[in-house]
């Protein structure tokens, strides 16, 4: 009987023990705890300093202190005394500076220090501390809490914890005994510097072809500040280019140019970086690498190069070999590199020799590589220190330094046993020995493989796929393992799974012994029975493990292990008579049911430890961050120890130390049994939350546990002392074990024993409490209890839960304080079940909880707790519930109520569906319902189940046990299947039994019969996935949340004490409970199990994640089908609506859907469970569809099922077309997808497939397809083409072949093909008739045909084909090209066009012929220089060649000064001085047969050398330093090597003025080495000679003179010029005008306006001018150079116009406004740099600057006027300004070369006529940050798209308008010369002015109806045009509308017509037939029909009485004005009125 206590409010005068206030009775507790919360209210309580004894002294509150102080004695009013902090004082010192500047990305980051604590005499205290960092950046602060032992020196590494900006880092100690505290602040300053780029190394430079040769590097650069680039070639710095190399843009993207002019062949490495400054300190990036291939044609060696980046830390390399940094031991390393072969060849092999053991144990391995394409290499070095590797192509060698770091951890590879040991690292499809996979004895075998992205190395894996396999010549379980133990690793992933039991490795023998690994399962089997599996999920990487122990001799002897990913997974025991011996060799893959990505396979012939599983985990990851992620997580022993580190242990998460005979309680079998203990709980991640206790009451929990070697702990920390972190005491032991937990004193520790991942109960618990507390169902908190809105409401501070709460920790525990700790395992800490208030059942502000009740299900067989029926209820009630709440309650009336209204609905589900709502809280049970499908908890059906009502009379469930769920049987096997429901039957037992207990519940099945409540439970499960239940946030609290806590050495630890410990020591035998942390099975397990319950309840992911398409107006009836990928339920909806649900398919059956509805725009039709549909077949609505996104077909949990999608008809029997769809969104992400058809989708124009490796059929006929991208190595066989294609890519497609690819039209319109490595494709026979075909230029088309082996090839076919190289095209052949017949000059073509080597065997393209020999070389030589001729041989018995001039009677080596070498064929020559032809010979002797000779005829042509010459250069000198002269040769056609002697004489030089320095042929630098005192000269004198005879041929002279310091200008250097300025007055001499005079100059004025300068360099020392004035230099005709001067701020109107040789001129930064017209007509100008400076600039700046070819306008102009670059004809590039806000009319006017242009986001508003005559113009590209204009390919709209603006004048072809556009804008398609037919949507109403006026080839143009309006000039000049419909909706026809139309033979003039404008028809000669339907003439005006009879209409027929205008019978008007004349006036218009309408 419970006791009596007093449950009011008290107050502290009273006695709590039992006064008369309070009737005798003791107070309740919880009225003790609620005083205590108020009267402290948050506090601690009051503390006062007493100084005398240097303490501190605390009261709990005011009152008390204030008693104690009037009566000192009354001791009982303190609560506790501690001495004061600075008692004690803290100290700091750090081992690192207070402020550090670093770089992004910078590692290693650590804070050091050490500690201490010391009294007030200074000495040590030697205690531990707490240590707290708290760091702030950008307000955002983050705590992180460690534990330092005394004497410890701090290392903190705070590298995760950094972000670029200033981070503020403050460390703080507090001392664990004297709380003596301090901090420090430190500071970090992140510099942000980013920098890559994209070069290709294999790129070759062919210096021979052109000399000026630049490497293009394009760069991104990106970060803190200006940023400053460095290039170093070769190592040395190259000159520093402001205007390049500074960037002050946050990011950029730029392309620099390197130089190769004069480089030697071979690499020039590139080296280049950044750098930016902060507080005075250079902050460099890392250094980018990059080799440069030059080639000169110095010799045919290869050359390789190679790319890498050097960290930031290491310096340019100057000197020596490549050096290698970033590469750690055991981690793979891949290295980029290309080798170019200038010979041609086919491929080239390298070989790759380390000195350091790095792949397969071998130190070499040889790849085979192509010109043009990069090749890789990975390394993977098991060594460390300075390495040196070399790659060798033919006689080149490329040496590179490998620094190769120690790895920073205790991993070594375990060789002892080593059987096998093969994995995937490193290896490559382009290996040479790709199929070489060796270790020992054992081999490898491939078969099937296509060794390319679909099947083959990739990514340091082997893809298996489509039923390859690979077979190794190893038996692993022969002989019996047992003896010796065994140890068998794989490391693997599956993908594409299509059936889960898909077999990949099988070891078993007959009789199934051995092991089994299938798409979802690895299995091992003994001869005995005993069986070990896991499943794991596809799509992810598993290492998996199986350790066979010996029978025999060892602690765990008669024991079989699995691991998964290093964790314990699974334990089995066989007997000492059993064997897992097969005689099976290894083979994996040979499956086309799934994918196989295999990593390593390594077995031992021993059993490895968990600690030898868990290393070779960590040693074999991909990448340092990986392996130092697992290493540093379970790097937790204590040093030099195999003993748990607690300090390391609690960083990961708390942990709790008992301290007592906790052995007592594990060997009990009591429930009751107690015991006392010490308890110290350690939480580093909240510090706060720390606590210890003295004699704390601990007790076994659970029924279950008491079974179990390791059991449940209850401590009641209201028993004993307990004390927080500071060493408070903690009233009542009332205590908080989270944020806004409620305090209580007793608590579960959890083993989790039956449940060894220790996730599940915990984790359940806390999602299903996080969701069910989130979820809305119709904007409701219906799954809210009211306990939980009460609380919500009040404010009540703390939660209250329906589950429990809790998280991970580790428990130790030791016998006594001496004794050493033994560490007890995993455990959770969580809520106890008796803490009634946490579960909202009593205690909650706000909430009446008089009839709270919560009754727990016993049994699961008990009649009424399955509510059968009512008998005996009264007296065995307590057989099937137990009052939970309230504790003991025996009031059992509601339940008796609620259990006979159940019991009355057995076998009535009518009443049931009608009463449900009175008796049961229906949303919450259909929580539950969800909570026990989800997540198969087949136990908590009725036993284990808590039923609970707040009411009395409405019922529901919450959540309580979850142990058995995610497939496991509450027995813990884990048997089920993910497809369980309630109707499955558990097959293991030989009864009927059902995997979900209470199979015969009454309320259960009337449930699950209530098609309303399955609605709701639809409804529910949606709103849950909504708040958080999905598989993914699922998973995240199971993996990451909960057993993401515990690493891998913690569950091999937790193992080994729970499970295998007491089997070996014991005989206790639950290994089969030991299933680790269950990661890989729940992964399995809950994707199927989602997957299916989402298709199930039609919710959560199948709903969300479905493919979706969108028609327009589609009609009801319409079929599209799908076939399943997967046993589920399928269905589609519209909308958000279901319209079709439930349809439950296996695997590879088809369902076909019926629309019900008209189908819109606005009602998208989706189609369920995307992920899991095979097949969709639509394509009945091919005419509607408008959208379709099937992105949805794949995700990472599951992958994709999706192969075959159908959207297009047979085109030849099917008239139905698409015109809107353009693009299929998502296609990439349908990874398996192998049939697509878009067959009469024309406006679909480009497909991507570059990532679907599996397709096969592409059908596209009457497509708009240009271009396709398929997958590299795909497995197309099918393809098929229409007329639109552009476009041809296929890389390595090798089941493709003739008869399954085709094309309409021979592909006429494709102008760009690339095909390679397409074995079985004819592609002689395709790209010959192409070519015949073609209509695209040849200019324009891009051939590169690689892998080719053609036949019977024709010459002039070959050449015919070569006329692309010839006219500027791209044309490569790679391959054999066999020619049925060649002649001489055939064969010259062709080797012109394909180069001298292409008869070589062994040339990337190798021509053969019939037997014959040519002679090919230069068919001229000069005169005493040599030339090399080559014999092609074509022969099947090629000998020996030899080679002969012939004298015209016989074949000698030298003729008329002409000599051969007849084994070389080396011609050298004399010098005769005259003209000859020679005949060069070349005898093929062969093996056998006949001699065959061939020869060609040589013109030796005279030198000619220079006999006249001029010089030019500086004609005034006035300071010392140097000038550069150049020699003019006056000569034509020089041809002959000469050299140039320079010389000196006069005055100057005779005073050693100056002197010649740096000379060459055609120019020379002279020295001015000082400068005289009066004017002088001296005279430059050029002398030519010939090289091979010193011959003088011609000289030169030229007179300068050398002023005196300060002179800048003379008579003699500038007369012009020196005569303005003299008559200006701005000098004082005639002669000559000095620096000073100059600079006294304000204003030039007009003083050289039209003047006949020539140059003017001397005026940038005028620097007095602050403008150069309007006019100042316009008309100067021969003015060619120009220098302003620094300090000139603007320049004028007109200041440079038509100064038509102007060539050059400077601008100074100073310059901020430059004036109209400034340049106008400088039609010589080719570039001009406007300075930064310049901030506005006038109209009409560069009209007629003809040969402008660039411009770069600076970014701070805003506006460019009307004409600013008109008539720029060769202009082809414009930056434009990125703040520029207008385009003003015609500011591109007549720019004819202009090909595109980049509109920035800054601009606001654009004239219609800005782009006016750029007749090249092809893409107009905005910024897509612009808020007013966007471009769709290359065409300019408005930015809401319903304009149309400016479509390029230069593009071709034909333009559909998108829908949606409604006006077309004036001159949108002005001058559009190539456009040829235009499509215009019925969304357009206006058609503007000019829009379509002067497009001469457009024949095809539609007016739909919608349009009301057209503006003048519309169709001007559309002389091709042949008919045109204008709309009924017209009004007005413009002026000029359709003037020029000469090809329009009639036109129909609507009714609703009133007016026509000027020159509306004028010039439509050919117009026979004006057919006007308005009944009253529209006004006219004379010259509507034109004016002349060059102009009138129909002038062609004027005479012929042809010419007709049909009106209205009733028509007026139209017999008079100009309707008569000039329209019906005979010699005029010629037509006559027919009254017919």
């Amino acid at each position: 009987m419970a006791k009596k206590v007093y449950d009011e409010k008290i107050n502290k005068h009273q006695d709590w023990g039992g006064s008369d206030e309070t009737a005798g009775l003791p107070v309740s507790g919880n009225r003790i705890q609620e005083f205590i919360k108020e009267s402290l209210d948050s506090k601690a309580g009051v503390f006062h300093y007493d100084n005398t004894n240097n303490r501190y002294i605390v009261f709990a509150d005011e009152e008390s202190q204030d008693a104690y102080f009037d009566d000192p004695t009354r001791t009982d009013l303190i609560i506790g005394t501690f001495d004061a902090p600075f008692n004690y004082s803290a100290q700091i010192t750090l081992s690192t500076p207070t402020y550090n500047a670093i770089l992004s990305g910078t590692k290693n980051n650590y804070i050091g220090f050490t500690f201490d604590t010391m009294n007030k005499s200074g000495q040590s205290v030697g205690e531990d501390v707490i240590c707290t960092y708290t760091i702030i950046k950008g307000g955002v602060k983050k705590t992180i809490t460690e534990k330092y032992r005394y004497g410890q020196a701090a290392h903190f590494n705070i590298d995760d914890y950094l972000s670029i900006g200033t981070n503020t880092i403050t460390v703080g100690i507090v001392g664990q005994t004297t709380l003596a505290a301090t901090t420090i602040g430190i500071t970090y300053q992140v510099v942000d510097l980013q920098l890559s780029d994209t070069y290709d190394v294999s790129q070759s430079y062919n210096v021979v072809t052109n000399p000026n040769e630049a490497a293009a590097i394009p760069y991104s650069v990106s970060g803190y500040g200006t940023k400053i680039m460095e290039w170093y070639l070769d190592g040395v710095l190259l000159d520093y280019v402001k205007v390049e190399d500074e960037i002050v843009d946050v990011s950029t993207t730029r392309t620099k140019y390197i130089s190769l002019a004069n480089l030697s062949q071979g690499i020039h490495n590139l080296q280049y970086r950044a750098y930016t400054m902060l507080d005075g300190e250079r902050f460099y990036s890392n250094i980018l690498y990059r080799d440069l291939i030059v080639y000169t044609g110095a010799n045919k060696n290869p050359i390789i190069a190679l790319a890498a980046t050097i960290p930031v830390g290491n310096d340019i390399i100057t000197s020596g070999n490549l050096q290698l940094y970033g590469i750690t031991q055991y981690i793979p390393y891949d290295l980029t590199f290309a080798v170019y072969n200038p010979s041609n060849a086919a491929s080239t092999d390298a070989v790759i020799a380390i000195d350091v053991i790095a792949i397969d144990g071998k130190t070499e391995t040889t790849i085979q590589t192509h010109n043009g394409e990069v090749g890789t290499y990975s390394v993977r070095p098991t060594e460390y220190g300075v390495k040196n590797m070399t790659i060798t192509a033919g006689t080149t060698i490329y040496t590179i330094g490998l620094n190769i770091t120690k790895s920073s951890t205790s991993l070594e590879p375990i060789t002892d046993g080593l059987q096998l040991d093969m994995t995937a690292l490193g290896k490559s499809n382009n290996d040479v020995n790709r199929e070489e996979w060796v270790y020992g004895l054992y081999s490898a075998t491939f078969s099937g493989f296509n060794w390319n992205k679909t099947s083959g190395w990739n990514n340091n894996r082997l893809l298996i796929t489509s039923g390859a396999y690979v077979d190794v010549n190893l038996a692993p379980l022969s002989p019996d393992p047992t003896a010796t133990g065994k140890t068998l690793e794989f490391e693997f992933s599956t993908a594409n799974v299509s059936d889960d039991n898909a077999v990949i490795c099988d070891l078993r023998n007959n009789a199934g012994t051995g092991l089994l690994i299938t798409a979802s399962e690895v299995l091992l089997k003994s001869a005995g029975g005993a069986v070990l599996s896991t499943k794991f999920k596809s799509e992810e990487n598993y290492r998996i493990s199986f350790v066979i122990n010996r029978k025999t001799g060892v602690a765990n002897k008669g024991l079989v292990f699995i691991y998964v990913n290093g964790k314990f997974s699974g334990a089995v025991n066989y007997s000492g008579s059993d064997n897992f011996t097969s005689s099976k060799t290894l083979r994996i893959g040979n499956t086309v049911q799934a994918d196989v990505s295999l990593k390593a396979i390594r077995i031992y012939n021993v059993a490895l430890t968990s600690d030898q599983i868990l290393n070779n985990f960590m040693l074999y990851r991909d990448d340092t961050v990986e392996m130092l992620s697992v290493y540093d997580r379970n790097n937790i022993y204590e040093e030099g120890t195999q003993n748990f580190s607690i300090d390391k242990l609690a960083a990961q998460c708390p942990v709790f130390i008992f301290t007592g005979d906790i052995p007592a309680l594990e060997n009990t079998t009591d429930k009751n049994k107690t015991i006392y203990v010490d308890v110290e709980y350690i939480n580093m991640q909240d510090p706060s939350r720390s606590f210890t206790g003295k004699r704390i009451r601990l007790r076994p929990q659970g029924t279950s546990s008491m079974g179990y070697p390791k059991k449940n702990l209850r401590p009641y920390t209201g028993y004993g002392t307990l004390w927080d972190n500071m060493g408070n005491v903690i009233v009542d032991g009332l205590y908080s074990f989270a944020d806004r937990a409620q305090p209580v004193n007793v608590w579960c520790l959890k083993a989790d024993y039956a449940e060894s991942s220790g996730t599940h109960n915990t984790g359940i618990a806390r999602l299903w409490n996080q969701v069910m507390s989130n979820a809305q169902i119709d904007g409701e908190y219906k799954l809210r209890t009211e306990a939980q809105k009460a609380a919500l409401a009040a404010g009540y501070k703390y939660d209250v839960r329906t589950t429990v709460d809790g998280f991970p920790v580790n428990v130790f525990y030791r016998l006594t304080a001496d004794s050493d700790l033994v560490y007890m395992g995993k455990y959770n800490f969580n809520n106890d079940k008796s803490t009634e208030s946490v579960f909202g059942f009593k205690d909650i502000p706000g909430f009446d909880n008089s009839k709270v009740q919560c009754w727990e299900l016993l049994n699961n067989g008990n009649h009424l707790a399955l509510f059968q029926d009512m008998e005996n209820f009264d007296t065995e009630w307590d057989q099937a519930f137990e009052a939970r709440y309230p504790d003991k309650s025996t009031n059992v009336s509601d339940l008796k109520n609620f259990s006979e209204w159940v019991v009355s609905t057995k076998n009535d589900p009518d009443k049931f569906r009608a009463e449900k709502w009175e008796h049961l809280d229906v949303y919450k049970v259909a929580a539950y319902y969800i909570y026990l499908m989800r997540f198969g908890a087949v136990d908590q059906v009725i036993k284990n189940a808590m039923l609970m009502s707040e009411d009395g009379v409405k019922f529901f469930f919450i959540n309580y046990d979850n142990d058995t769920i995610n497939g496991e049987r509450n027995d813990g096997l884990l048997i089920y299947n993910y497809d369980i429901d309630r109707q499955t039957i558990d097959t293991s037992f030989s009864a009927l039994v059902y995997a979900y207990a209470g199979h015969e519940s009454t309320l259960w099945n009337n449930l699950e019969a209530d098609d309303e409540f399955m609605r709701i439970v639809s409804e529910v499960d949606n709103a849950l996935y909504m708040a958080g239940l999905s598989y993914e946030k699922t998973i995240d609290m199971f993996d990451n949340q909960q057993s993401g806590k515990w690493c891998e050495r913690v569950y091999n630890q937790d193992a080994q004490c729970k499970y295998i410990g007491p089997y070996t020591d014991s005989g206790i035998n639950n290994l089969y409970m030991l299933q680790g942390a269950r990661s890989a099975h729940r992964r399995w397990w809950l994707s199927h199990r989602f997957d299916l319950l989402d298709s199930k309840f039609v919710s959560g992911a199948y709903k969300a994640k479905s493919i979706e398409f969108k028609a327009a107006n589609a009609p009801a009836g319409l079929e599209f089908s799908i076939v399943s990928g997967n046993n589920i339920f399928y269905g589609y909806g519209l909308n958000n609506e279901v319209v079709e649900s439930g349809v439950r398919l296996d695997v590879g059956k088809s369902h076909t859907f019926i629309s019900k509805q008209v189908i819109n725009v606005g009602d998208p039709v989706r189609v369920y469970s995307a992920v899991n549909v095979q097949e969709l077949d639509i394509h009945n609505f091919i005419e509607y569809l408008s959208t379709l996104n099937i992105a949805e077909v794949y995700n990472t949990t599951v992958g994709t099922k999706f192969k075959k999608l159908v959207m297009g008809v047979d085109t030849a029997t099917d008239n139905r077309r698409n015109t809107s769809l353009s693009d299929i969104s998502g296609l990439l992400q349908a990874k398996r997808l192998e049939h697509l058809d878009i067959s009469g989708y024309q406006n679909i124009t480009n497909l991507d497939l570059s990532s679907l490796a599996y397709f096969k059929t592409l059908k596209a006929y009457e497509s708009g397809l240009t271009s396709v991208t398929f997958a590299s190595g795909a497995s197309v066989t099918t393809l098929e083409f229409p007329d639109t294609m552009q476009a041809i890519s296929f890389d390595s497609l090798p089941n493709l072949n003739s008869s399954g690819f085709n094309i309409k039209n021979f592909g006429r319109n494709v102008y760009n093909i690339f095909i390679r490595n397409c074995s079985r494709l004819n592609t002689k026979d395709f790209i010959f008739n192409w070519n015949t075909n073609r209509l695209t230029d040849a200019a324009s088309c891009m051939v590169t045909l690689e892998g080719i082996s053609w036949a019977g090839v024709n010459a002039d076919d070959l050449i015919s084909l070569g006329s692309i190289k010839d006219a500027g095209g791209s044309l490569s052949l790679k391959g054999l090209i066999a020619l049925s017949s060649v002649n001489q000059e055939q064969l010259n073509s062709i080797k012109r066009i394909f180069g001298d080597d292409c008869t070589t065997l062994g040339s990337e393209l190798y021509i053969k012929a019939p037997d014959g020999v040519f002679v090919t070389g230069p068919t001229e030589i000069l005169e005493g220089n040599s030339a090399q001729y080559s014999a092609s041989v074509f022969s099947e018995n090629v000998g020996s060649v030899e080679y002969y001039i012939y004298n015209g009677s016989s074949e000698v080596s030298s003729y008329n000064g002409v000599t051969i070498d007849k084994i070389t064929g080396l011609v050298t020559t004399t010098i005769s001085g005259s003209d000859r032809t020679v005949t060069v010979r070349a005898k093929h002797t062969p093996t056998q047969g006949a001699i065959v000779r061939g020869g060609m005829q040589v013109k030796v042509s005279r030198l000619i050398f220079p006999t006249s010459a001029t010089i030019s250069g500086q004609q005034l000198l006035n300071t010392v330093g140097n000038a550069e002269y150049d020699l003019v040769i006056n000569t034509q056609n020089v041809n002959g090597e000469y050299t140039t002697e320079w010389s000196l004489s006069g005055d100057a030089f005779e005073q050693g003025l100056v002197a010649v320095g740096a000379q060459h042929k055609n120019d020379c630098i002279l020295n001015v080495l000082s400068t005289p005192s009066d004017l002088t000269t001296f005279e430059l004198k050029a002398t030519v000679k010939k090289n091979y005879n010193n011959q003088v041929t011609a000289t030169a002279t030229y007179s300068v003179d050398l002023f005196i310091p300060g002179v800048i200008l003379t008579k003699k250097s500038n007369p012009n010029v020196l005569e303005i300025c003299y008559n200006a007055g701005w000098c004082a001499s005639q002669e000559y005008m000095t620096e000073i005079e100059a600079q006294g100059v304000f204003s030039l004025e007009t003083a050289f306006r039209g003047k006949s300068i020539t140059h003017f360099e001397e005026l940038r020392y005028f620097t007095g001018l602050t403008s150069i004035g309007d006019y100042c230099f316009a008309n100067c005709n021969k003015l060619t150079s120009i220098v302003i001067p620094d300090g000139v701020t603007s320049m004028g109107l007109y200041c440079f116009q038509s100064c038509p040789i102007l060539t050059s001129i400077t601008i100074p930064d100073s310059v901020t406004s430059i004036g109209s017209c400034a340049f106008r007509s400088c039609s010589k100008l080719t570039s001009i740099t406007i300075p930064d400076s310049v901030t506005s600039m006038g109209s009409n700046c560069f009209e007629g600057c003809y040969a402008l070819t660039s411009i770069a306008i600076p970014d701070n102009i805003t506006d460019l006027g009307n004409g600013f670059l008109r008539d720029c004809y060769s202009l082809v590039f414009v930056k434009l300004p990125k703040k520029l806000k207008n385009l003003r009319f015609q500011t591109f006017y007549g720019c004819g070369a202009l090909a595109s242009i980049n509109i920035p986001e800054s601009v606001v508003d654009i004239d219609p006529e800005f782009l006016y005559q750029c007749l090249s113009l092809v893409s107009i590209n905005v910024d897509s940050k612009n808020n007013h204009y966007l471009d769709i390919e290359g065409v300019l709209f408005n930015k809401n798209k319903t304009t149309i603006i400016s479509y390029p004048s230069g593009k071709s072809n034909e333009y559909v308008i998108p829908d949606g556009v409604t006006s077309i804008g004036s001159n949108a398609f002005q001058s559009c010369s190539k456009l040829t037919s235009i499509t215009i949507p019925n969304s357009v109403t206006s058609i503007g002015s000019s829009a379509f006026s002067v497009c001469p080839s457009l024949t095809s143009i539609t007016i739909p109806n919608s349009v009301t309006s057209i503006g003048s000039y519309a169709f001007s000049g559309c002389s091709s045009l042949p008919s045109i419909t204008i709309p009924d909706g017209v009004t007005n026809i413009g002026s000029y509308a359709f003037s020029g139309c000469s090809k329009l033979p009639s036109i129909t003039i609507p009714d609703g017509v009133t007016s026509i404008g000027s020159y509306a028809f004028s010039g439509c000669s050919k117009l026979t037939s004006i057919i006007s339907k308005p009944s009253k003439s529209p006004e006219i005006v004379s010259n509507t029909f034109g004016s002349s009879t060059s102009s009138y209409t129909g002038r062609n027929t004027y005479d012929q009485g042809t010419n007709i205008l049909y009106i209205p019978v009733e028509a007026t008007g139209y017999d008079t004005g100009y309707w008569l004349d000039p329209l019906c006036n005979a010699e005029k218009c010629g037509f006559t009125i027919s009254y017919t309408l």
